[in-house]
C-alpha cells in the first residue's frame, strides 16, 4: 500500500524537476557566453604583446647560444653562470622579462576564467559551443585550429564530434570557423 502512494509522488518529481532548472540552466549557458569573451578579451591582450616577447627572447636566447657553442669550442672561458649572468645582463633580456610580466594577469585570468568555465555544465547548443571554442582555441595545440584541409584526420574526426554534440546554429558556425 506504501508503494502505490510513493508511486504518483516520484513520478511527479521527475516532471518538475527539469522545469525548475530550466532558467538556472540558462543563466549557466548565459555565464558561459560571458566567460568565453572574458578569456577571449585577455587573449587577444596577450596575443597583442606575443610578437614581441617572441623577438626578445630570440635576441637574448641566440646570445646565450652563441655563448654556449664558443663555450663548447674552448673560446669562451666564462662559466655557465657567468654565461648566464651575461645574456640575462643585456637589454632585450630585461625588456623580454618586462613584456612577460605584462603578460601573466591575463595568463592568470585566462586560468582562473577556464576553471571557472569548466564548472559549470553547458545545457544549451551555445553553452556547449562556447566551451568548444574555448577548448580548441586556448587550451589544445595549434594544429586543432588549422583549417579542415590542414588539420590531421584525428583532429578532424574529432573536432566533428563536438561539432554534432554541440548540435544547432552554433556547430554549423563553428563547422564554418573550421572549413577549409
Amino acid at each position: 500500500m506504501n508503494s502505490i502512494v510513493a508511486l504518483p509522488i516520484a513520478a511527479a518529481i521527475p516532471v518538475a524537476a527539469p522545469a525548475m532548472l530550466l532558467p538556472q540552466s540558462d543563466a549557466d549557458d548565459r555565464r558561459l557566453l560571458e566567460i568565453k569573451e572574458r578569456i577571449f578579451e585577455h587573449q587577444e591582450a596577450n596575443d597583442a604583446l606575443t610578437p614581441e616577447a617572441i623577438r626578445l627572447q630570440n635576441v637574448w636566447s641566440d646570445e646565450l647560444i652563441r655563448l654556449e657553442g664558443e663555450a663548447s669550442i674552448g673560446r669562451c672561458t666564462l662559466t655557465k653562470k657567468e654565461r648566464w649572468a651575461l645574456v640575462t645582463a643585456i637589454p632585450e633580456a630585461a625588456e623580454h622579462k618586462r613584456v612577460v610580466e605584462m603578460m601573466r594577469p591575463h595568463d592568470e585570468a585566462i586560468e582562473d576564467s577556464i576553471r571557472q568555465m569548466w564548472a559549470i555544465p553547458a545545457q544549451t547548443s551555445e553553452g556547449k559551443a562556447a566551451k568548444v571554442m574555448v577548448l580548441l582555441s586556448s587550451l589544445m595545440g595549434d594544429d586543432w585550429r588549422e583549417h579542415d584541409g590542414e588539420a590531421d584526420v584525428d583532429v578532424r574526426y574529432a573536432r566533428d564530434l563536438m561539432f554534432e554534440l554541440i548540435g544547432g546554429e552554433p556547430a554549423a558556425q563553428l563547422r564554418d570557423q573550421f572549413a577549409a
